[in-house]
């Protein structure tokens, strides 16, 4: 199995976590109940933090990097977390993502998210790679959409969070309509 080599993108590295992002990690949960719902509000302390980032490093021992640091260039600082969750049985993906709030409204998250489509497209030769938001954070909708997805509707209580059923707006992009991955385009069509 090849070392995974990051993605870079001119301002990022997405990368693997290491044990140093532990402090910027949990600083984010604290800072942001929207972060800490991402991850279930289960990184409340150092102890659960570190436990996360050792299933993430058996994860990556595993060859599966499918939740990766959002590290500022040049100094490695981690400033978020994006993931790309792969379909088993389809050749389809899922893309999530969160920014820390001393970081955030600065493109960082769409210069991400458009990284690892590209690369979902690329690399791992998916179809679809489709994403989701809360309508109350219509910033994560102009993410999607810089990263090439176009909306395609309303996912009616789709998750329940701190008890109640929220909707989500879906967006998607598809390797034969998507500008992210014009090489790919011509392999799809043949």
């Amino acid at each position: 199995m090849e070392p995974f080599s990051p993605i870079l993108t001119p301002r990022l590295s997405l990368r693997e976590f290491f044990k140093k992002d532990a402090p910027a990690l949990l600083n984010a949960c604290r800072q942001s109940p929207a972060i800490a719902a991402m991850h279930s509000h289960q990184l409340t302390g150092p102890g659960p933090v570190r436990r996360y980032l050792d299933c993430l490093t058996r994860e990556y021992s595993r060859g599966l990097h499918r939740t990766l640091a959002v590290a500022l260039l040049p100094d490695d600082k981690l400033v978020g977390m994006i993931s790309l969750q792969i379909h088993p049985a389809f050749p389809r993906g899922e893309i999530g993502y969160w920014i820390a709030p001393d970081f955030q409204g600065r493109g960082l998250a769409s210069e991400a998210a458009k990284a690892l489509v590209e690369y979902g497209f690329r690399e791992q030769q998916l179809h679809r790679i489709q994403g989701m938001h809360f309508p109350e954070n219509p910033a994560s909708g102009r993410v999607l959409q810089n990263a090439g997805m176009r909306y395609e509707g309303t996912l009616k209580d789709y998750v329940l969070v701190d008890g109640e059923w929220k909707d989500c707006l879906m967006y998607a992009a598809v390797i034969t309509e998507s500008s992210s991955a014009p090489d790919m385009q011509k392999d799809a069509s043949r």
